[in-house]
């Protein structure tokens, strides 16, 4: 049972780190595009 959460937690973390760089990046390109993005400075 351990062995699955360990494989889950290996795919999960790698996906996770994806996911969270591109919406961040998203959201400075959008801060960058307009002058009063709420997060471009997140």
């Amino acid at each position: 049972m351990r062995s699955r959460w360990w494989i889950f937690f290996a795919a999960a973390l790698p996906v996770t780190a994806v996911w969270w760089g591109l919406s961040r990046s998203a959201h400075v390109q959008r801060g960058m595009r307009s002058p009063d993005g709420e997060q471009g400075q997140a």
